[in-house]
């Protein structure tokens, strides 16, 4: 598996391009590894006690949403894969214990990510006045104040469309 996901071109100028993508990636890996460590542990039905001891097991689920924070912290964006990755692992302890343990996971996953944003912006807000990223109200159409709401739609769906074509027809 390695060297086919290194075959793909799109994904090796991102890794060596010296930009943070090898770290999101990395991050990323050990928050899917979080969550299917939850997964499969509310999966598992035994009538012994839990090994290891008891601070340690109440501990583990925050796991996830400690890798999720640091994933956040790489790239604001990722709170979309902790969301994804949170719903996943309380849909899966949903099914395995109700819906108050799944509630409690979805909470532990997400708090850590969701804090470390609403504390970026608060201060982004102290010191620039905004509460984006000055990288992202720069490089962002929807933070452009000269183009209208159409013009934003309309170059959304432009880049959307070179995107696709350019990772489909060239890097794969």
């Amino acid at each position: 598996a390695p060297p086919a996901l290194l075959a793909v071109g799109a994904l090796d100028w991102s890794l060596f391009s010296g930009m943070e993508v090898a770290l999101f990636l990395a991050v990323w890996a050990a928050a899917l590894s979080a969550a299917l460590d939850l997964v499969g542990e509310a999966g598992k039905k035994t009538d012994r006690p839990p090994a290891g001891p008891r601070v340690v097991r109440a501990l583990a689920p925050w796991r996830l949403g400690i890798w999720g924070a640091l994933l956040v912290a790489t790239r604001p964006e990722g709170a979309t894969s902790i969301a994804v990755l949170g719903l996943f692992v309380a849909l899966c302890t949903y099914r395995q214990t109700g819906w108050q343990k799944a509630l409690i996971a979805l909470l532990r996953a997400g708090v850590p990510a969701v804090t470390l944003l609403a504390l970026q912006a608060i201060a982004n807000r102290i010191f620039t006045g905004e509460t984006s990223a000055n990288g992202a109200i720069v490089k962002l159409s929807l933070f452009n104040p000269y183009l209208t709401t159409q013009q934003k739609i309309d170059e959304y769906r432009f880049l959307l469309d070179y995107v696709v074509d350019r990772v489909t027809q060239r890097h794969f």
